[in-house]
């Protein structure tokens, strides 16, 4: 009856280091509510080429990758209630408990995103709690190591105590909503294909 998806940039739909409106469209979350007949699942689309810089293939033989020049914006901002899918690209655990806007964010991340996306009306599981959500979706918890990770161990994470103790807040207070609740799992980030080396040039096949 009310479907919210709770995450990051893997909920979200985000692709190709940008949020946009034709990648929005396939967000894991907005086909499981197509297939579902979900009625309403609203996102916080934005016009092609999305926000963050969307990288665009420009040439296959040379293989060159460029950074859109442009940027996109949001098309429904004024939406008059929270909106169904609340991933946030770049958001921490944390951030799924305490942030309402960018001002907000404890971690003082400076994402445009919390603005564009949570527009201080609550946090994302208060928006799901205004909702009235009985289906809800939560995948987060990546970006509290990815990073790190990805950025040769130079900026912070969280360390297994202290994650463990804001999944534990996070989990507690989506229970208290008494939607149905879809937990997804995080992998090992090495296991991400960021971190699989295919050596300097990788060949390519192309068929009619």
């Amino acid at each position: 009856a009310s479907f919210v998806a709770i995450g990051n940039s893997l909920t979200a739909g985000y692709q190709n280091g940008a949020l946009y409106k034709s990648g929005q469209e396939y967000s894991f979350v907005s086909m499981i509510a197509k297939q579902a007949g979900v009625s309403t699942f609203e996102q916080p689309l934005i016009s092609d080429p999305g926000l963050g810089g969307r990288l665009e293939v420009k040439s296959l033989d040379p293989f060159v990758v460029v950074e859109s020049e442009t940027q996109g914006q949001p098309l429904n901002l004024e939406y008059n209630k929270p909106y169904n899918n609340l991933g946030v690209p770049g958001a921490w655990l944390v951030n799924m408990i305490q942030t309402k806007s960018t001002a907000t964010d404890p971690l003082q991340l400076d994402n445009p995103f919390f603005d564009i996306i949570l527009r201080g009306i609550g946090t994302p599981i208060q928006q799901a709690k205004i909702l009235h959500a009985t289906l809800v979706t939560f995948w987060a918890g990546n970006n509290d190591i990815l990073g790190h990770a990805s950025m040769g161990g130079t900026v912070p994470y969280n360390d297994p105590n202290t994650f463990a103790f804001l999944y534990s807040m996070a989990i507690d207070s989506l229970a208290a909503l008494g939607a149905n609740v879809v937990v997804a799992n995080i992998p090992s980030v090495t296991a991400t294909p960021y971190f699989m080396t295919v050596g300097p040039s990788v060949g390519m096949a192309i068929r009619d």
